[in-house]
């Protein structure tokens, strides 16, 4: 039988036991420096109840008035972005119905070698015109066809923004210039 490890070595000088304690980060500690960092802690916490007092009843006011101005600051900023997309979606909305008249007038030209200034939802659209429709809120505000071409205007309801576009020798309505690319559509 073997004799315990701890038989002789682990008496103090008065014959008690010494007991094995460890730190924070597992080295040997004595009974003295136990204890310390027992009332260390406990003065910690004490000194946190005193600072920093628990309230089971609810939150105070001034925690929610940071929540609400936090809320506040978060609104003043996602707010005014929202709006611009809302106004991107409208000149989106121009710009493709633009782009869909010139598709409805190619094809028009394609059965009759010429443009027309008529536009007509049905299907088929009535004779002399092209099958074309703009999108809700948008309203085609001149569409004339002359010179071998073609222009047009487009406004939403929502925007102050109008979209226009030309096509072969036509002179452009506003807000399109002769200096902006044939058959896109360009929004001021």
């Amino acid at each position: 039988m073997e004799p315990e490890p701890c038989a002789d070595s682990c008496k103090t000088p008065h014959s008690t036991p010494r007991r094995n304690l460890t730190g924070l980060f597992g080295q040997h500690v004595s009974f003295m420096q136990d204890r310390a960092l027992s009332l260390t802690a406990q003065s910690a916490v004490r000194l946190l109840q005193r600072f920093l007092p628990m309230n089971p009843r609810g939150f105070t006011l001034i925690e929610l008035m940071i929540v609400v101005v936090i809320i506040g600051i978060l609104a003043g900023i996602a707010i005014p972005k929202f709006a611009n997309t809302k106004e991107k979606a409208y000149i989106a909305s121009m710009k493709s119905d633009l782009r869909n008249l010139v598709t409805a007038q190619e094809a028009y030209f394609a059965d009759s070698t010429a443009y027309t200034d008529v536009t007509d939802c049905n299907r088929p659209p009535a004779p002399g015109s092209a099958a074309w429709c703009p999108s809700t809120g948008n309203t085609l505000d001149k569409l004339k066809a002359r010179q071998g071409g073609w222009t047009a205007s487009m406004s939403n309801a929502n925007t102050k923004v109008r979209c226009g576009i030309y096509a072969g020798g036509a002179t452009p309505f506003p807000p399109t210039k002769n200096t902006d690319p044939e058959g896109t559509p360009v929004c001021r």
